[in-house]
């Protein structure tokens, strides 16, 4: 049986792996990394985690079985221009050099638009998406998360999903 590669994109996961790394997370985070870790208990799945920048090294760490890589500069808030410049490089690179066969997301930001252009669109590879609220299946609310960019990027995202889970009815729905 060939060896399913799994990735998730999460900019702010990695306290759950070091809780050293004192730092906010929400429910969102939690239930990516327990599945994650679910994930990575079975033989024929390689699970890796692309994770914020924590100031951790560069390379790849291996933790509860799970590959854990940053993304420079990813879910840093408040960027000069320069460093959205470098993050968005840097976000392209990973997915582009991702060997996974899926990624999934989380988030209700414009990260999940780029996840569909880079790893789907171009790569050819299957995207998931997990629906973290019912607000966040709002396609006609332009300001949902502050900035139009964002949104439509994200709502972008949605449409190019190959499986949208979500957690309530009412999400369905939409």
């Amino acid at each position: 049986m060939k060896q399913l590669k799994v990735a998730f994109l999460s900019a702010y996961v990695y306290p759950l792996f070091k809780p050293e790394h004192r730092s906010v997370f929400g429910g969102a985070e939690v239930d990516q990394y327990n599945l994650a870790l679910y994930l990575a208990r079975k033989p024929y799945i390689e699970v890796t985690f692309y994770t914020g920048d924590y100031g951790q090294a560069e390379e790849a760490e291996m933790i509860d079985g799970v590959w854990v890589k940053k993304v420079p500069l990813f879910g840093w808030h408040n960027k000069s221009v320069s460093q959205k410049f470098a993050y968005a490089y840097h976000l392209f690179k990973t997915l582009w050099m991702s060997d996974a066969d899926v990624i999934l997301t989380e988030m209700a930001d414009d990260t999940v638009g780029w996840a569909a252009v880079f790893f789907k669109a171009l790569r050819k590879r299957r995207f998931i998406h997990r629906l973290a609220s019912d607000r966040d299946t709002d396609l006609f609310d332009a300001t949902f998360s502050g900035k139009r960019r964002s949104y439509y990027l994200y709502r972008m995202g949605l449409k190019k999903a190959d499986l949208i889970f979500s957690q309530t009815g009412s999400s369905k729905r939409c």
